[in-house]
């Protein structure tokens, strides 16, 4: 579950909840405890550049499969990642409709990126939460002032992976 300013598609949590939010109206939740690995859009794209990076260099030990996402102890339910958003922004509103359970989904989705971890060295910059916090304030800039603040974004993704030594950075 990538998430980040800038997307709209329909059936996704958090364009929905904004979409809903754009019309002053409650976003209807299927599962509020389903678990998924919420990642920010930077966060896999650092990934695949430090891996381009290797196959670039030749270094076909590499040439393989990749999961790139959080560690397992930073995954969210649903409502933690709507209880988390409206920390910051408080007009994000929600309610539970369990007609639309129908709908088929896993309860619980992870992601086994030990592979990422030990092999490329790679690691998140920013935990689920920071990612919820950059991307609540990507649409409320939006909504709110009409700016798009991508380039900010990346900047402090950027500076941010500096801080915490990531390898793609160096």
């Amino acid at each position: 579950n990538v998430i980040g300013g800038g997307d709209w598609a329909k059936d996704r949590l958090i364009p929905d909840v904004m979409i809903s939010l754009s019309k002053s109206e409650k976003t209807k939740i299927r599962k509020p405890y389903a678990i998924r690995p919420w990642q920010h859009v930077l966060e896999p794209l650092s990934g695949y550049l430090l891996l381009g990076e290797k196959l670039l260099k030749g270094e076909k030990e590499f040439a393989d499969a990749w999961n790139f996402g959080p560690t397992s102890e930073d995954i969210l339910t649903v409502e933690e990642v709507l209880l988390n958003m409206k920390r910051f922004w408080d007009k994000i509103d929600y309610e539970v409709d369990t007609s639309l359970e129908r709908f088929h989904e896993s309860n619980i989705l992870k992601l086994d990126c030990s592979k990422a971890y030990s092999l490329l060295k790679w690691k998140n910059v920013w935990d689920s939460k920071e990612a919820i916090q950059k991307t609540t304030r990507w649409y409320k800039a939006y909504y709110e002032n009409s700016e798009i603040i991508s380039p900010l974004d990346l900047e402090e993704y950027v500076a941010d992976a500096k801080v915490k030594n990531a390898l793609w950075v160096n």
